[in-house]
């Protein structure tokens, strides 16, 4: 019988003399060559990419397919969400602009480049209030004749209801002159103008709020007033196209003119506020179709819905195995390799980017529920930007989960590989960036509120220092300082060149410092191809022999055939990348 020897090659390098075969499949060394080639298949198949396991094992890309159709699908349906989305907000600011503009007295929009004081929605004496409240309620009662736009009284018999008037005030009186405050509580008081009894009585062109507020018992103290608000309601169709994909919608607006007298600074301030609700329309036309519309918004949600569903599912499963390879990794490493994995190994199962995408998929889901709501129950349109906030968080998170899909081609994975390497470092710096930004915000917010309008506030301030960081409207902030004092002067130019500086020339330049140092580091690892570093990269990668048949004799695997081997498998690598 002919002696025979097995060389294993694992790192403790065993060398072992077996008489037989039978012996060879009966030993324990059989079972841990047995364990090790399955537990290497397991941990290939693991790490292989979608394609890989396409061409290889003819395991069909499911996931990528669901993710294409619903990319493709969810970006259409983001298109057109968007376009209707503008032209609802074009209306909306058109409408909103015209009922300024008939139910406001003297109003004018505000067109300058930066914030100014526009006297035209102030009050500045007890009588313009009077004016005001009496030009909004002869509006209001004239609408029907002198309307340009499809809107009207929200009345089936087109009369137009009355108006509600509502102050607050505090139960009290304030002297000036004797510097006497008294200040009780807070008391509201709200009554109804009966606009249509005012006009089928010929009272309405000598209507005065004034006389009617006296004949109802009601007195405003403007030292003490809070603020005031006339409300009313009116209803209003949107036409678009009237065509089968945009039918006309219906609008109940919740209007109100607000007086506002918080401050005590001698002025009242005034603005209209329109709230609209949507309603069901009576449409009665062979060019609009609003069931076309409705049912393919259905078919479209329901469809992003399954996808949704299908690929939480898919992605969901992929973890899950990722979960159970590690515990079998760890203990394996554990018990036949005599050693254990490290944290930043072991999160090498766990396959972010499908996290990623389940939670893109969660706030897409979330969003079409919002857009549901608002679309087909008719909710306050105000939760259309919620919707559009919504669908836009999660379409911006499903483009970043499908680089999952480009990190396979590693010329096309550049980017991720140098923000991966070097996000650390970046973090550490942008945390002393930030307190030092922040400190820069404070202090501008501070000194140069009073003179400057870029920072009237502490976000103005961030955003005006921010826009100088890039480069952006340096000369409007010299420029914009309205002061004669000489030492505000000097400060904003210390402030606003030292600012440029360090964040322009320093970190800038620091941050380019880790990226480019990231950079060289990937380039000495993947063009030169070093050794890998992880465990499991070795012990993928490593040379495993079994002879059978051999002297005793015979030497083991010398350190060069080690090196021919790593060198035939970088040949290999090469071939299979090319």
């Amino acid at each position: 019988m002919n002696e025979t020897t097995s060389l294993l090659g694992r790192r403790r390098g065993i060398r072992c003399n077996i008489n037989s075969e039978e012996e060879i499949m009966n030993s324990s060394i059989f079972h841990e060559i047995q364990v090790e080639k399955e537990m290497r298949r397991k941990l290939n198949d693991f790490f292989m990419s979608t394609w890989q396991k396409w061409r290889l094992r003819g395991q069909f890309p499911w996931k990528i397919c669901i993710q294409a159709m619903l990319f493709t699908i969810f970006s259409f349906q983001l298109y057109s969400f968007g376009n209707h989305r503008t032209f609802h907000l074009e209306q909306h600011s058109d409408m909103t602009a015209a009922f300024n503009k008939v139910f406001l007295k003297d109003w004018h929009p505000d067109t300058s480049v930066y914030p100014s004081i526009n006297k035209a929605d102030k009050i500045y004496t007890v009588p313009d209030f009077y004016h005001h409240v009496d030009y909004t309620v002869n509006q209001y009662a004239k609408l029907n004749s002198e309307r340009i736009g499809s809107y009207g009284y929200d009345s089936e018999n087109g009369k137009p209801p009355p108006l509600k008037f509502c102050f607050q005030q505090y139960d009290g009186e304030i002297l000036p002159e004797n510097v006497f405050i008294e200040i009780g509580s807070v008391q509201e008081h709200c009554f109804l103008i009966p606009v249509h009894d005012l006009k089928k009585n010929h009272n309405l062109d000598s209507f005065s709020f004034e006389k009617f507020l006296k004949h109802s018992n009601y007195s405003l103290n403007f030292g003490t007033l809070i603020q005031a608000q006339l409300t009313f309601r009116l209803k209003m169709v949107f036409r678009k196209f009237m065509s089968k994909m945009d039918p006309p919608e219906c609008y109940r607006l919740n209007l109100g003119v607000e007086f506002d007298n918080t401050k005590h600074a001698g002025l009242i301030s005034v603005s209209l506020n329109i709230r609209p609700i949507r309603i069901n329309c009576n449409v009665k036309s062979n060019i609009a179709n609003e069931d076309f519309q409705f049912s393919l918004r259905q078919n479209i949600d329901t469809t992003i819905a399954l996808l949704c569903v299908a690929s939480i599912i898919l992605c969901s499963i992929s973890l899950g195995e990722g979960f159970k390879l590690l515990k079998e990794t760890v203990y394996f490493f554990k018990h036949y390799q005599g050693k254990s994995l490290t944290p930043s190994e072991s999160l090498d199962f766990i396959d972010f980017w499908y996290v990623t995408i389940i939670l893109s998929e969660i706030i897409i889901l979330y969003g079409l529920y919002v857009k549901i709501q608002v679309q087909e129950i008719n909710e306050e349109i105000t939760n259309f930007s919620t919707s559009a906030e919504i669908l836009g968080y999660g379409y911006i998170v499903q483009i970043v989960g499908n680089f999952r899909y480009v990190s396979y081609n590693l010329k096309s994975n550049v980017l991720l590989l140098i923000i991966k390497k070097s996000f650390l470092n970046i973090i550490r710096c942008l945390a002393c960036i930030l307190v030092l930004f922040w400190g820069y915000c404070v202090i501008g917010w501070i000194v140069l509120a009073p003179y400057h309008v870029k920072f009237s506030s502490l976000s103005a301030a961030s955003e005006s220092i921010f826009s100088a960081m890039q480069g952006d409207d340096i000369f409007g902030i010299f420029t914009s300082l309205n002061t004669d004092r000489l030492s505000v002067w000097w400060f904003c130019q210390i402030y606003t060149y030292s600012f440029i500086i360090i964040y322009i020339y320093v970190f800038g330049t620091l941050i380019i410092t880790f990226i480019g140092d990231a950079f060289e580091i990937l380039k000495q690892k993947y063009v030169n191809d070093d050794i890998p570093s992880t465990s499991v990269e070795i012990f993928l990668e490593k040379e495993e022999y079994l002879a059978f048949y051999c002297k005793d004799s015979e030497p083991a695997p010398s350190s060069k055939d080690k090196v021919k081997f790593w060198n035939a498998l970088k040949m290999l690598k090469e071939i299979i990348l090319s």
